[in-house]
């Protein structure tokens, strides 16, 4: 059972993590009771004592997906035995026609760097590359 401050805590994190709207979780907000942030806390300190699975990409008890290097992190931090599953890829957008990935985004990150293309191109780039919530 989470606490009244618990509550108000997850509550301000929710707030922040949709005022800077990483994923599209906006668009997420509405599908979830409030308080995700500290369910999801939570069963991580419940299950302490036992072998954790992180999967990303997937909905997790009752909540948005954990990211993978967070619970990882959050697993070594507790010193928990766990195991973390990738959901797979992004899938790849397009940009002028041409399939790109998260690669190609670094890729002119460092273009750019050498003045080699615009920031409108990166910003083009960066917008492209990954649709979706993911």
């Amino acid at each position: 059972m989470l606490t009244e401050e618990s509550l108000r805590l997850s509550r301000r994190v929710e707030e922040l993590l949709v005022a800077h709207n990483p994923r599209g979780m906006a668009r997420l907000r509405p599908q979830l009771t409030p308080g995700y942030c500290a369910r999801a806390a939570q069963q991580l300190w419940e299950h302490r004592n036992q072998t954790i699975l992180i999967g990303t990409g997937f909905p997790v008890s009752n909540t948005f997906e954990t990211d993978g290097p967070a619970g990882a992190m959050a697993l070594a931090r507790m010193n928990i035995p766990g195991l973390v599953v990738y959901g797979g890829s992004i899938m790849p957008g397009r940009h002028k026609g041409i399939p790109i990935t998260i690669q190609d985004v670094f890729e002119a990150v460092g273009a750019r760097a050498a003045d080699k293309i615009d920031d409108a191109e990166l910003h083009a780039i960066e917008s492209e590359a990954c649709p979706g919530a993911g």
